[in-house]
């Protein structure tokens, strides 16, 4: 039964990669249309709107420790979002994609760093070839020129693998319900002020009616990955999730060839590109758990539950 269930989560996560890869692009396109809070906002209101309709009788049995909890990892999730609009706003789709995925090499570190362990060589190898393709994407050769704009991509990469491992630690003792109740209702609030700022100085050109279609897509798109990853997480390792997340980038790239024309400049975007993707690939094959985890017994699922954040 828990192999079943294992499998199923991996499943969701294989199609949370696929849509979260082509939201890029259709997030790239809203935002040409709508400000950037007004878009983080109808996703998270959205994504409550939902919660709510299907888990709203959890809603009593939340306490405040539970709730301060989940406000901590939501932070990350916002500040991620943030970054994720930033860089979509600034840099191409696909570039995005990529480099967002740098999550996968920085997690492990974060698992390490939490489980008071030596990240294991392969890793440390990992994270030289990605941050050797970014450097890749972001530097111009011709005058040395730096693309200070990936920053965003960066620091949205770190925020979401922190987000997936403060997930995890949260999984034992908090249900996946009240979390994404708690979560989607954090994020609208936070969002809603400065929605309202742009509301104010932009309604003379918003048009949500014409927009409406891919709203609605594009907040499916935002909403149902992150329900999915939420309850997947409670039998997927945060390294394993974010190893799988390896499909957003290739998917990012596909679509917005299709649907934007969207291609790497360079031969050297191109082969930032690859060896991004090459440090996914090889982080797939790498040991699942050093073997001072294994001995200590400190892997992720089986942290004490009066452990979890202090």
């Amino acid at each position: 039964m828990k192999a079943d269930k294992k499998r199923n989560a991996e499943a969701l996560l294989v199609i949370n990669a696929v849509i979260w890869g082509s939201s890029y692009v259709l997030n790239k396109i809203l935002l040409r249309s709508l400000p950037m809070f007004t878009v983080l906002f109808l996703f998270s209101f959205g994504g409550f709107l939902i919660s709510f309709l299907f888990f709203r009788k959890v809603v009593k049995g939340v306490d405040k420790k539970t709730v301060l909890r989940i406000l901590l990892v939501s932070s990350f999730s916002v500040l991620s979002n943030i970054f994720c609009m930033l860089s979509l706003k600034r840099n191409d789709s696909s570039v995005t994609a990529f480099v967002v995925q740098s999550s996968v090499v920085i997690t492990p570190f974060l698992v390490s760093f939490y489980e008071k362990r030596k990240p294991e060589k392969v890793r440390i190898l990992n994270a030289l070839v990605a941050f050797s393709g970014i450097f890749l994407i972001t530097v111009r050769f011709e005058d040395f020129q730096f693309n200070f704009n990936i920053l965003f991509a960066l620091a949205n990469a770190l925020f979401f693998s922190l987000y997936l491992v403060g997930q995890k630690v949260l999984a034992p003792s908090v249900d996946s319900k009240q979390f994404l109740l708690v979560h989607y209702l954090f994020c609208s609030l936070v969002f809603t002020g400065p929605a309202i700022l742009e509301y104010v100085r932009f309604r003379n050109s918003l048009s949500l009616v014409s927009l409406q279609p891919l709203v609605l897509v594009c907040t499916f798109f935002a909403v149902f990955p992150v329900i999915s990853q939420t309850f997947a997480l409670v039998f997927i390792k945060p390294e394993k999730a974010a190893l799988i997340y390896a499909l957003e980038p290739v998917t990012a790239l596909i679509t917005a060839a299709l649907f934007t024309g969207e291609r790497p400049d360079s031969i050297k975007t191109l082969a930032g590109l690859f060896l991004i993707f090459l440090s996914l690939i090889k982080g797939s094959v790498s040991p699942k758990a050093s073997t001072a985890s294994m001995e200590s017994g400190k892997t992720a699922e089986q942290i004490p539950k009066e452990k979890v954040l202090g």
